[in-house]
């Protein structure tokens, strides 16, 4: 179990996170695109992380992930088209996996982001 000392979320290594990704795209197909408990006969199938890897980061980086890519979708006009593209660019899983990022969203300054979003948009070249 991970421990969270402070309120920052670890950077993670960007394979990982592109593998979390796929993982959990793959499971929304085949669960009829939306994801719930899992049952597996005989018990989960080993885990294909590192066993280095904080699966908690990984999870809370995935979830800011999912939620701009979401947003994305259906407020087209008011985020960045790169986030947008299928499939998911290189510089996005980069920038995701290393921006400094906190578990709480709760700062105003912010906006309610775990990160900050102008630096998102210059690391992926919007300006």
């Amino acid at each position: 179990m991970t421990i969270i000392e402070d309120d920052l979320v670890p950077p993670v290594d960007v394979d990982e996170i592109r593998l979390a990704w796929k993982l959990a795209e793959d499971e929304m197909k085949n669960s009829g695109g939306g994801l719930g408990a899992v049952y597996y006969e005989g018990g989960p199938p080993p885990s294909p992380f590192k066993p280095s890897t904080n699966r908690l980061a990984i999870r809370h980086r995935l979830l800011m992930l999912g939620v701009l890519l979401d947003m994305a979708k259906q407020l087209p006009e008011q985020m960045p088209a790169i986030l947008r593209e299928n499939p998911v660019p290189d510089v996005i899983f980069q920038t995701i996996a290393d921006i400094p990022m906190s578990y709480a969203a709760t700062s105003k300054v912010n906006r309610g982001w775990s990160f900050d979003p102008e630096e998102f948009y210059r690391r992926i070249g919007v300006t």
